[in-house]
């Protein structure tokens, strides 16, 4: 956490193969680690990714959408990855220092033009292809919408596409809370 801004640009470019090669191992189907484990990959992503998104970091985003497959579990740690961003950037639980403020506000403003839309589409599809196959999946997935929708446009959920299968989702016990 407080090392990693002062490291030499080769080590912080290894210490993104070595992301990039934690969350294609997680998502595969061999690995089954536990969800303290899972969770703890996605909070040093969360901590790299506020150090260096988006300026020394712009394809973040695009690098962390590569590692998504149709795996469950490889949108298991996306999904906890952008919960763990939440945290790290958004939570208004967590008291942040006014440099802290106005970083977040960087990335919040940077995300919103280059990924918010992108993120949104995954969503959308995540919602879509495991609504009756993976349920907890799903939930995680709603999980993430009800975090960011505070501060993305509203139209990227509030359309028919999204409105469509939130009713749908009413009906369905598992999913409707």
């Amino acid at each position: 956490k407080n090392n990693y801004y002062e490291a030499s640009q080769d080590d912080q470019q290894n210490v993104r193969s070595f992301i990039a090669r934690c969350l294609q191992l997680q998502g595969s189907e061999e690995t089954q680690d536990k969800s303290f484990i899972r969770n703890k990959i996605a909070q040093i992503v969360s901590l790299a990714f506020v150090r260096d998104y988006p300026q020394r970091w712009p394809s973040f985003f695009v690098d962390l959408l590569q590692t998504l497959s149709p795996s469950h579990q490889s949108v298991d740690i996306y999904l906890r990855v952008l919960i763990a961003i939440d945290i790290e950037v958004v939570d208004r639980e967590i008291i942040h220092t006014q440099e802290e403020f106005q970083r977040n506000t960087v990335i919040k403003d940077a995300m919103r033009e280059q990924s918010v839309g992108q993120l949104a589409d995954t969503w959308y599809q995540i919602l879509t292809t495991y609504e009756t196959s993976n349920p907890e999946v799903v939930c995680m997935c709603l999980d993430v919408i009800g975090k960011y929708i505070s501060w993305i446009d509203i139209d990227l959920i509030a359309n028919d596409k999204f409105v469509t299968v939130l009713l749908k989702f009413m009906t369905e016990p598992l999913l409707r809370e």
